[in-house]
C-alpha cells in the first residue's frame, strides 16, 4: 500500500505539472487569444467653409402638343447654355444642364389636358461675381434654386488631411492600449 500511496504522490505531481503548463501554453493558443480582443476606434472631423456656389435657373413651358413644349424649352436651354458657356472657367464657372422633363398637366376631371416642360441650367464654382452676371444676362431663365457647398477641391483635401489624423489617433490608442496591457510596441 505504501509503494500505491507513493506512486500516486508521483502521478499527481505529473499531472500538476501537466496542467499547470497546459494553462502556460493556452494563452499562447490562438483560439484563445482571439478571444482577448480589445475593439478600438478612432475619429476625425474638420469645420469647413463652404466654398462652391451652386445655382440653377429654370425655364417652364406649357402648351397643348408636348413635342411644341418640348421644342420649346430645348431651345431656350440651349440658348441659355450658349451664352453661359462663354463665360465658363473650370473651378470658377462651371456650366452644364439639370433636370429636362415634360409631363402631363391634368383638368378636374382627371384627364389631360395639355403639357408641362421643365428644363434647367447650372452654374457652379468659386467666382459669384461671375455666377450672378451670368445668371443676369440669360434671358427667360429664373433663378429656382441656389445653395452652397464644400467645392470637391477642399473637399479631397480636408479628407485627406482627417483621414491622416484618424489613422494617428488611431495608432496612438493602439500603443497605448499595448503598453497598458505589457505588451512590447
Amino acid at each position: 500500500m505504501r509503494n500505491f500511496n507513493s506512486l500516486s504522490a508521483v502521478i499527481i505531481v505529473a499531472l500538476s505539472s501537466i496542467t499547470a503548463h497546459a494553462q502556460n501554453s493556452v494563452t499562447k493558443d490562438p483560439l484563445v487569444a482571439s478571444s482577448q480582443i480589445v475593439h478600438l476606434s478612432a475619429s476625425a472631423s474638420a469645420q469647413v467653409t463652404q466654398d462652391w456656389l451652386v445655382m440653377t435657373l429654370a425655364v417652364q413651358k406649357e402648351g397643348t402638343d408636348a413635342a411644341a413644349v418640348q421644342k420649346q424649352i430645348k431651345t431656350q436651354l440651349a440658348s441659355a447654355l450658349s451664352l453661359a458657356q462663354g463665360s465658363a472657367q473650370a473651378g470658377l464657372l462651371d456650366v452644364s444642364t439639370g433636370q429636362l422633363s415634360v409631363s402631363p398637366r391634368y383638368g378636374r376631371d382627371g384627364k389631360t389636358n395639355g403639357w408641362t416642360g421643365v428644363a434647367e441650367l447650372v452654374l457652379q464654382g468659386r467666382d459669384v461675381e461671375r455666377i450672378t452676371a451670368v445668371a443676369g444676362r440669360v434671358q427667360g431663365l429664373t433663378v429656382s434654386q441656389m445653395h452652397w457647398e464644400v467645392s470637391p477641391e477642399l473637399k479631397r483635401q480636408t479628407e485627406s488631411r482627417i483621414q491622416g489624423q484618424a489613422v494617428a489617433q488611431f495608432q496612438a490608442r493602439a500603443s497605448a492600449l499595448a503598453s497598458s496591457f505589457g505588451f512590447g510596441t
